[in-house]
């Protein structure tokens, strides 16, 4: 009988990274915490790695990589929220890097009237996955505030991985989270927090909170903190770290989470194609030399059969190229030397002709040396590569081959890139 799967949410608890497990069959939002082996520190954002198996799992990422702000809105549908939002976290300078087609922020509503709607919003600051080379994306990303019980129209103090953040709450949600260190200065906090509640209040988003929550263990919670209750005029309750909740409304960033999974995959993808992509020409570069070489016909025979054992390498490469000449322009394939050694390796006549000196220089200037048997042969090669489609980026200089004491021809061939005006 298979065992069937359970939810894992990795969570930044208090003084360190926490384990939280829903076994099948358990009711929603009855997670059990798990206890973890002891290990050497996590890596900043390394907590994927506390999700082992097939499980599925969920990152509540640290609050501290997202940056939030609440906003009025006029009355429009949700499909019209999402199309404002992100215009709203870029007029105030806190949009995240373009992703296309992904969602690069998140809202919630916190009030709706016929007037207009109250939403906070947040985008990502630094990325929430740090490097995500888990193989397996979540299947939910959230920032922490997401997952406490924040009680309507108050100030929220709890801690994360050792640092004390506050919450201002309206009377339908989170309107403002900051980070306050983890050594509370009481008039530091208190003046950022009365400043942020009495520009929610003159903006029309907020109104003055009631009192206090701070999640925390008694003789635990810096004397700080509650003294800058004491300054904004606000009881206080202490209450136990509660049980991670999930949000109502499910999260538009877990679409994030598996572009960049994605991405992390693809890279890896592409070093591999360009490292065989090189060691295939190189591959090339040593049969054409050793083929310059060859006197005997038992030597060439083995030679030429060298060659087509690795011509299937070079048709990759060359169904390659057509992919990398669509974008040619962007990447700068051009200029790429082993890239420039196969396109003339492509119209090299056949016969024994050695390859002594190739360069590209710093400004894309080419220069090849090599020898022919004869001067034919080497002036073939030189109008190959000047009637080359895949070399025209390229003005070529072709001087006409020089004789040698054993009867062979040395030749150059030199070119230099034409100006993007006459391409």
């Amino acid at each position: 009988m298979s065992q069937e799967k359970k939810q894992q949410m990795i969570v930044p608890g208090e003084t360190g990274w926490e384990r939280w497990a829903l076994a099948p069959g358990l009711a929603e939002g009855a997670w059990v915490r798990e206890e973890l082996p002891e290990r050497e520190e996590l890596e900043p954002w390394s907590a994927w790695e506390l999700a082992p198996g097939k499980d599925e799992w969920i990152y509540v990422a640290p609050s501290l990589v997202f940056s939030d702000i609440a906003v009025r809105l006029p009355p429009v549908e949700s499909g019209g929220v999402d199309e404002l939002m992100p215009l709203r976290l870029e007029a105030a300078g806190i949009s995240a890097p373009e992703q296309p087609g992904v969602a690069a922020s998140d809202w919630e509503e916190v009030r709706s009237r016929q007037s207009g709607r109250v939403v906070f919003a947040w985008t990502w600051s630094e990325d929430p996955l740090g490097g995500f080379e888990g193989g397996r994306a979540p299947e939910m990303l959230l920032p922490r505030w997401r997952t406490l019980p924040l009680p309507s129209s108050r100030v929220v103090f709890w801690r994360e991985l050792g640092v004390w953040h506050g919450a201002v709450t309206g009377t339908g949600g989170c309107l403002n989270v900051q980070a306050l260190g983890d050594a509370v200065d009481s008039g530091v906090v208190a003046g950022a927090l009365r400043a942020q509640i009495t520009s929610l209040m003159l903006r029309g988003l907020g109104e003055s909170p009631e009192s206090a929550v701070i999640y925390g263990i008694e003789g635990e919670v810096p004397e700080g903190l509650t003294d800058a209750c004491s300054r904004l005029g606000l009881a206080h309750t202490l209450l136990e770290m509660p049980v991670p909740v999930l949000p109502k409304s499910p999260s538009r960033l877990v679409a994030l989470a598996m572009n960049q999974m994605r991405e992390s995959l693809a890279a890896a993808r592409r070093w591999k194609l360009r490292i065989a992509a090189a060691a295939a020409v190189w591959l090339i570069l040593a049969a054409w030399v050793a083929f310059g070489y060859v006197s005997d016909a038992h030597a060439l025979e083995q030679a030429k059969q060298a060659r087509e054992e690795i011509e299937p390498q070079a048709r990759v490469l060359r169904e390659i190229q057509d992919a990398w000449d669509a974008v040619a322009e962007v990447n700068g394939i051009d200029a790429f030397p082993l890239e420039l050694l196969l396109r003339m390796e492509q119209v090299r006549p056949p016969g024994n002709m050695r390859l002594t000196n190739f360069n590209v220089a710093p400004d894309k200037s080419i220069f090849l040396r090599g020898s022919a048997p004869t001067a034919d042969l080497a002036l073939s090669f030189a109008e190959n590569v000047r009637r080359s489609p895949n070399l025209a980026n390229y003005a070529w200089e072709t001087p006409y081959p020089q004789s040698q004491a054993d009867g062979s021809f040395s030749f150059t061939i030199s070119g230099k890139p034409r100006t993007l005006a006459t391409r």
